[in-house]
């Protein structure tokens, strides 16, 4: 993976004395010769930067100068990535309850593999709850979708992790990220004097309408007269 440290390379030479000399290529440039070489030693070639590199060794020389008449196959790395999953979004959402969430899974690396797990904090009674799961880039919808219902009287909030790796076979593993869901309660309210019986003419006791659920969003109450027995064609409203 980018970034990984220093690569390598060694060579088992049977034949000469050493030490060895070798002349070599990199993606078809000379390099700098490798003097004082022992068979089985490893040779560093430093940090190498994103990318594909073909190391084709082209003269091995001994002690004796007596030049090997049989030479090694090439070399080949690659660096590859490490994915960036960042722009992924949203950052949070918030969502009625027994509503489906979405997340848009993003990334620089393409063929990235998506890991994630969930949080809800505890306490929560889910009726359709969330789940982990994983999905590879390329690979159908790269996003999280999930219908996600409760039944507790508060707001939940359900903290997803995520976790990039790049693809086979160096596998190399990003930074994990966190995206936020709240799923809000299905709302529910209290009435109070919910149940007169009036003379004709006579005024209603005032009746107190309450929210018994807690809401992130501003609440409102709809309220109407529905007949149950008799009619309500003569019924006048004032104040």
């Amino acid at each position: 993976c980018v970034g990984a440290g220093a690569s390598s390379m060694s060579l088992a030479i049977t034949d000469g004395t050493a030490p060895f000399t070798i002349k070599y290529t990199r993606n078809a440039i000379s390099q700098t010769d490798i003097s004082g070489y022992t068979s089985g030693a490893p040779y560093s070639l430093g940090s190498l930067g994103l990318g594909t590199y073909v190391y084709h060794i082209t003269e091995i020389k001994d002690f004796c100068n007596n030049t090997m008449a049989v030479l090694p196959g090439d070399f080949t790395i690659h660096i590859n990535p490490i994915p960036d999953i960042s722009a992924t979004n949203p950052a949070t959402q918030t969502i009625c309850n027994n509503s489906t969430m979405n997340i848009e899974l993003l990334t620089d690396v393409p063929g990235t593999k998506f890991t994630w797990t969930f949080n809800d904090g505890g306490g929560v009674t889910w009726i359709s709850s969330p789940a982990g799961g994983t999905i590879t880039d390329g690979v159908g919808t790269e996003e999280i979708s999930q219908l996600l219902r409760h039944s507790n009287s508060n707001p939940v909030t359900v903290v997803y992790t995520i976790a990039p790796t790049g693809p086979a076979t160096t596998n190399c593993a990003g930074t994990s990220i966190t995206r936020s869901v709240v799923v809000e309660p299905t709302p529910a309210a209290a009435i109070s004097n919910n149940t007169q019986t009036l003379c004709d003419g006579a005024s209603l006791t005032a009746m107190t309408v309450s929210a018994t659920t807690t809401h992130i969003a501003a609440r409102t109450f709809d309220m109407a007269i529905v007949a149950t027995t008799g009619s309500l064609a003569n019924l006048k409203a004032t104040g």
